[in-house]
């Protein structure tokens, strides 16, 4: 028998060094092109570039709708429902809307001891066809001004009844395609008299349903999460499809949305105003921007910590959307399913019904269980490949015990009234460490068992049967496993090197799982370590292989 030398061989593990040297390389330039992609994601991750007010005034100037928040706010004193500071932001934005000729409409309720009021106004059209609303609330909490939420909200509607109302005055009859309704909710935060927020939305959906529910209206609701970020629609009413479908190739480009936005959101124990609309049969859209959620409300809310980028986002949303709703031809939008969809590079909408995602995740279990058979044909065993699973699974589980210490230490840190704090991203951050490690650890622990070729197949198998499972129970967000899996079920197909392969499969996971992985943890943070731990877990997978070694035949 051949003796192997030092240089061949690893002297402890009887590993190939060159193996070794090989899948370092490709790691490192995987690392690097995940890197550039982050990069290129966390750098353009904000609104557009603000317009000013020498803006044509057809177009959304997020400087006029700042001019505009700046007179309403006043002195930025925080103005909670049934104080007597809301009462006179609600005389100015009443005085600025009447100021543009628009009617305006108050209803006066009375939640306990509170007195709350709601404000309607609309931009005219043909009243035979369902209307557009866009809404937002007005009101703040007792800690702070609320520039971000929701008055960012509340000027990005503004500027756009401004353009509406000027483009309806330039027709002959001054009439639209169909009415535009705007309302200002009060009463949206959470009261500590009435101990219940939502006020306004459940007065004028619920406990006084409004006539213009009658006529259903295709609702589009903004809010705001924080002080900075774009405008993301991240919840949509039941049965979507048509309205998605009509909506989406409407949305400006740069586009941030997916139905893992809305699959997710819903799982959580939050609510909006959308939540109360949506749970009494109106049909509609949810945007709000999420980042800097430190400031949230705090007193730091306030007009010179909000991005006006993300004010120009909403608004361009909300007149885009407004617009194509207004200049084509629809009734109903009448389906009995969702939507799955997703953006790619956030410019291309891919948009298919819920009912595809078995036949997908299947045609993927598919594929990649010809790919095993391949890998078990180049050497892969059924002992590595479940070495290399029960590895990958300790990895997730080791991970997600680290984001339950970091839950359990989460109340001794300076956070916000909603438990966000300064430097959530720094324990994110860790929170990915945590979850490179245990990957990392797990699988240099049972090396000796595994190979490259083995934990490519037990990944990428185990990757399409999960596809599977989240096909059936959660659709909305299967397609981030077809998305990273596509590819490597592929690649599984040729007999390439998988360590050179896993660099083609980690940049096109990358630029799915990236986007989301960034946004999931401001959208989460550390508050919900647990999940995040668990989704960071996931987002790792593509890297998986090249944690393993080649051993030589």
């Amino acid at each position: 028998m051949k003796q192997q030398s030092v240089n061949e061989v690893g002297i402890t593990s009887g590993i190939p060094v060159s193996a070794i040297r090989q899948n370092s390389r490709c790691l490192i330039l995987s690392l690097m092109l995940i890197a550039i992609t982050a990069a290129w994601f966390i750098s353009s991750y904000h609104g557009y570039a603000v317009k000013g007010l020498s803006t044509p005034k057809d177009e959304f100037s997020a400087e006029r709708a700042i001019a505009a928040l700046t007179e309403i706010l006043g002195d930025q004193a925080p103005h909670p429902a049934g104080s007597d500071a809301n009462f006179e932001v609600r005389q100015r934005l009443m005085a600025h809307m009447e100021a543009m000729e628009l009617k305006v409409e108050q209803t006066q309720f009375d939640v306990k001891q509170s007195t709350m009021c709601n404000v309607l106004t609309s931009v005219p059209g043909d009243p035979k066809k369902r209307p557009v609303l866009l809404a937002t609330h007005y009101d703040s909490v007792e800690q702070g001004p609320g520039a971000g939420d929701a008055g960012s909200c509340v000027a990005a509607l503004l500027e756009t009844a401004r353009i509406l109302n000027e483009q309806r005055l330039s027709l002959p009859d001054e009439l639209l395609n169909r009415d535009v309704y705007f309302l200002f909710k009060d009463g949206e935060e959470w009261n500590r008299e009435i101990n219940y927020g939502l006020n306004g939305a459940l007065q004028f959906a619920e406990t006084q349903r409004h006539p213009l529910l009658d006529r259903q209206p295709i609702l589009l609701n903004f809010d705001a999460r924080g002080a900075a970020g774009p405008s993301l629609l991240y919840e949509t009413s039941g049965n979507n499809l048509q309205l998605l479908k009509h909506v989406l190739p409407a949305l400006p480009r740069r586009a941030f949305t997916a139905s893992s936005y809305v699959t997710v959101y819903d799982l959580l124990p939050n609510a909006t105003d959308f939540t109360i609309f949506k749970g009494n049969g109106v049909e509609g859209l949810n945007f709000a921007f999420i980042a800097d959620p430190h400031r949230y409300h705090t007193p730091e809310d306030i007009l010179e910590n909000l991005d006006n980028r993300s004010v120009q986002h909403h608004g361009e949303n909300a007149l885009a959307v407004t617009r194509h709703l207004l200049d084509s031809d629809w009734q109903t939008f009448s389906d009995d399913q969702n939507a799955v969809f997703f953006t790619i590079l956030d410019r291309w909408i891919v948009c298919y019904p819920e009912s595809y995602a078995v036949l997908f995740a299947a045609l993927l279990l598919i594929a990649q269980l010809i790919g095993t058979r391949i890998s078990m044909r180049r050497g892969a065993t059924i002992g590595q490949m479940i070495a290399a699973s029960f590895a990958t699974l300790l990895a997730v589980v080791v991970s997600i015990l680290c984001g339950r210490l970091v839950m359990e230490f989460d109340r001794f840190r300076p956070q916000s009234y909603h438990g966000f704090g300064q430097h959530d991203s720094w324990i994110v951050a860790v929170l990915w460490l945590c979850a490179a490690l245990s990957a990392i650890g797990m699988l240099r622990l049972f090396a000796r068992s595994t190979s490259t070729e083995s934990t490519w197949a037990s990944v990428w198998l185990g990757t399409a049967i999960a596809g599977l499972i989240a096909a059936i129970y959660l659709p909305g967000f299967s397609y981030v496993m077809l998305t990273i899996g596509i590819v490597p079920a592929l690649l599984s197909l040729l007999p390439g090197d998988k360590s050179r392969l896993s660099i083609v499969a980690i940049g096109v996971a990358g630029l799915f799982s990236i986007p989301l992985a960034y946004q999931f943890g401001i959208a989460l943070g550390p508050k919900m370590a647990m999940v995040l731990s668990a989704l960071n877990a996931l987002f790792l997978v593509p890297i998986f292989p090249l944690l393993a070694i080649r051993h030589r035949s």
